[in-house]
């Protein structure tokens, strides 16, 4: 089982990783954010108490749908985090799921890897400030 500080650990490797990507491949730029989100509330979910998933399938109780659709990362339903910070990675994993399977041109992906980089960044402070 991982800890904390593992998930943590993981969550800066996979934003190390960032920086080795060529700018322009939004696609993967996006989907590494995801995971780099998803170590962040996995540590602050250990930390509230949350119960473990152990898989995707439990990581993805429900429906997942387009961003506007009623659809959630639910997960995420079952640790008490600021309702900001809920939406910020959704819209991180609504891009990613658009990035991955929507086929959508990696030049038409800038603006949503922007919009993702300012979603990672909310989920990042917001978990490391109740960590420390």
């Amino acid at each position: 089982m991982s800890t904390i500080s593992e998930h943590l650990e993981q969550a800066r490797i996979n934003e190390a990783v960032l920086s080795f990507l060529p700018p322009n491949q939004h696609d993967w730029r996006i989907t590494v954010q995801v995971y780099a989100g998803l170590h962040y509330i996995s540590a602050i979910a250990l930390r509230l108490g949350a119960p473990r998933p152990q898989n995707h399938g439990e990581r993805c109780l429900g429906p997942i749908t387009a961003p506007h659709g009623p659809g959630r990362f639910e997960y995420l339903s079952r640790v008490r985090i600021s309702p900001p910070v809920r939406r910020a990675f959704d819209r991180l994993f609504y891009f990613s799921l658009a990035a991955r399977y929507d086929c959508i041109p990696v030049v038409e992906l800038e603006e949503d890897d922007e919009r993702a980089l300012k979603a990672l960044a909310l989920v990042r402070e917001y978990v490391l400030g109740l960590l420390n």
